[in-house]
């Protein structure tokens, strides 16, 4: 039996260059990619669950006859440190508030829960990009232990939407 050595070079993705949104399409040289906020350091995470797995088992025998695997969930979770106007507007339902003491604006925001569609686009230190393709976002504040006043956010990637958008669910950039 003779042994074949590995024969391409790997690719390792780590740290985290930038986060960009998109809305949902077809990716091409158009795609409007806008970096909208910066993640707090070391936040990002991306992880997908283990497979649901469904055992089919007959009285005669104890092992199973067959199984069925699911797709695990799929999820991202960063922090974003940022409080601006214009980060709260895009994580939160808005309106500009009836009054402020002076030298301020007021913002009123929802803490009810807004979901934001929309394609995910992460930026390795490599030059490598990872990107799915159709997110739900939804942002929870959060005051943590160093003072620090956050919005977590947490998604979940779904199902390739088709069409005349993308037909898979994540997409692999490395550079060439």
């Amino acid at each position: 039996m003779a042994d074949t050595a590995m024969s391409h070079t790997m690719v390792v993705n780590k740290g985290t260059g930038t986060v960009y949104l998109a809305d949902p399409e077809t990716i091409d040289v158009d795609t409007a990619w806008v970096e909208v906020f910066r993640t707090l350091k070391d936040s990002l995470s991306i992880t997908q669950t283990a497979p649901d797995k469904t055992d089919i088992f007959v009285d005669q025998v104890s092992n199973p006859i067959a199984s069925t695997l699911g797709t695990g969930a799929f999820d991202i979770a960063f922090t974003i440190p940022d409080c601006a106007e214009e980060v709260l507007a895009y994580m939160f339902d808005t309106s500009t508030a009836t009054y402020a003491p002076a030298g301020k604006t007021g913002l009123n925001v929802s803490t009810a829960l807004k979901v934001v569609n929309k394609m995910f686009r992460v930026d390795f230190d490599n030059e490598s990009s990872f990107i799915a393709t159709n997110v739900d976002l939804n942002g929870v504040f959060e005051k943590t232990a160093d003072g620090t006043f956050n919005i977590n956010v947490t998604g979940t990637v779904l199902a390739a939407k088709g069409g005349a958008y993308e037909n898979s669910e994540l997409i692999f950039y490395k550079k060439s």
